[in-house]
């Protein structure tokens, strides 16, 4: 991880999960099944790919469950405002 880069993992869920959500709302296109493959959105900022880490991390022990990690209400919330970050919408 990059020194640049917060430790998300350090976060309590509930707070972990307002990231997530903004995360959602700012960047759309983004897909939580694309975390870690070449090509997409993930990869392309650091603090991008370290909060998509955390989330699969968080899914994978249970901490989040699929409404957490794919949470289409944060996503919609977003899609007016996809001009804004056209890279991730």
């Amino acid at each position: 991880m990059s020194p640049d880069v917060m430790d998300y993992s350090k976060l309590s869920t509930e707070a972990f999960r307002a990231v997530w959500q903004t995360l959602l709302a700012l960047a759309p296109g983004l897909h939580p099944d694309e975390i870690g493959q070449e090509g997409g959105g993930w990869g392309e900022h650091p603090v991008i790919s370290a909060i998509g880490q955390e989330a699969l991390r968080r899914y994978e022990a249970g901490d989040f469950d699929a409404d957490d990690l794919y949470d289409f209400e944060a996503q919609r919330s977003g899609l007016p405002h996809r001009e804004l970050y056209p890279g991730y919408g």
